[in-house]
């Protein structure tokens, strides 16, 4: 014979439930003591299992309650959920949480229980719940449904959420805060970093401009000191030499017209270096290849380093006047830190130019320049020539290894 128990109700102690009986209140009886059918008796088992169910429902940490599935009248509640809603307990049973005004949203019970209904278990139900001072709190719920004396029940178990969803909202409110600080700040140096782009755009617009004033200047002093001053001593020299000769033969007034004459001529070779140095008037005649060709002969005969000068492209193009400057000015450059700092022995100057674009590189191997030297930003030689390439747009490589020497290499676009 099949076992056929039910939970027996009994008795006014703690746990126990209303049950309306043919529309009456029936007195409360003892919640879990386990009735059996007239053909069993009450097993030790179902004893025990009524006591632990007890047991846990009562002295669980979290809100408990049961209500019925169908009415939703509160059958049985523990201490955590008197304490949480601060009614006491006989204003709490009998009654649907309806009634007590706990739901701030009243369609809550009905989509929990259509919910459980199908799933016989619904978890995690986040809601609005009001307390007898009609305090509003957060409440995290799950139901499960279960059979007590043959009909439909919910077990429900809650805890309270409330400070964890003030502390979600500031977070929240922090995180918007900080958002809006954080887009602010971003526009802010978005704003100062064009503004920063636009005077660096301005101070290279600039300092093009002055290059190229300065070149021109130098190309026109450079002018007036070959022409002027260099026709002038021209004919200091003529005149003396008349001097000299038609002069009397007196040996004192001969050596003084000679020395003077030998005086003119330094003069005139003095002035042909600075005009030269100022700008090379073989850079304005012949173009950028043959210049580079002279500056290495130059460089070789003045200091006595072996200076190889080599053409790596058979067609010697036309180049616009601002990048021929560049090139030439780079290229003097390099020698000149070679001379001063890299005591080398043999200084290899390569151009290559394409239809498209022009390469230069001047190699020496001399005692190299050291990481630090490289990144100095205030090496003023190598800012000279960085700033020089940057004017025309073009790529410039500084590539050094102590012991093995220093490369320089510059490539430009030619259209």
């Amino acid at each position: 014979m099949k076992r056929n128990s039910k939970i027996k109700k009994s008795g006014n102690a703690p746990g126990k439930y209303p049950q309306r009986v043919k529309g009456k209140r029936a007195a409360g009886k003892k919640l879990y003591t386990v009735e059996h059918s007239r053909y069993e008796k009450p097993t030790r088992v179902n004893k025990e299992s009524s006591e632990i169910f007890k047991n846990l429902f009562f002295n669980c940490p979290a809100m408990m309650v049961i209500t019925d599935a169908k009415t939703g009248i509160v059958l049985e509640v523990n201490r955590q959920f008197v304490k949480f809603y601060g009614f006491r307990k006989k204003e709490i049973i009998g009654k649907t949480l309806k009634e007590m005004n706990a739901y701030v949203n009243p369609k809550d019970r009905d989509n929990i229980a259509s919910v459980v209904m199908k799933k016989k278990l619904g978890k995690n139900f986040e809601l609005w719940e009001r307390t007898k001072n009609g305090e509003i709190k957060w409440v995290n719920a799950s139901v499960q449904l279960i059979s007590l004396f043959g009909r439909k029940c919910f077990l429900g178990s809650g805890i309270d959420i409330t400070e964890k969803k003030i502390a979600e909202e500031n977070l929240k409110i922090c995180n918007n805060e900080l958002e809006d600080k954080v887009e602010e700040r971003t526009s802010e140096l978005k704003h100062a970093n064009e503004k920063l782009v636009s005077a660096e755009a301005q101070v290279r617009t600039f300092a093009a401009h002055l290059n190229q004033v300065l070149e021109d200047e130098r190309a026109n002093i450079a002018r007036e000191i070959h022409d002027e001053l260099g026709q002038l001593l021209t004919g200091i020299k003529l005149g003396l030499s008349t001097f000299k000769k038609f002069g009397t033969a007196e040996n004192e007034i001969e050596s003084k017209a000679t020395a003077m004459m030998r005086d003119v001529d330094n003069s005139i070779q003095s002035l042909r270096k600075i005009s030269t140095s100022l700008r090379p008037g073989i850079l304005d005649t012949l173009g950028l290849i043959p210049s580079l060709g002279w500056l290495a002969k130059d460089f070789e005969d003045k200091t006595g380093i072996r200076c190889r000068f080599e053409l790596l492209s058979d067609e010697n193009k036309e180049v616009a006047k601002n990048i021929s400057i560049t090139y030439f000015r780079i290229c003097q450059e390099a020698l000149t830190n070679i001379l001063k700092h890299a005591k080398a022995s043999e200084v290899i100057i390569r151009i290559n130019g394409g239809e498209k674009e022009l390469a230069l590189e001047v190699a020496d191997n001399g005692k190299g320049i050291s990481k630090n030297k490289l990144d100095n930003p205030f090496s003023m030689g190598l800012l000279c020539m960085r700033e020089r390439a940057n004017l025309i747009g073009a790529h410039f490589i500084i590539e050094s290894e102590k012991g093995n020497g220093t490369t320089v290499q510059l490539k430009a676009k030619l259209n």
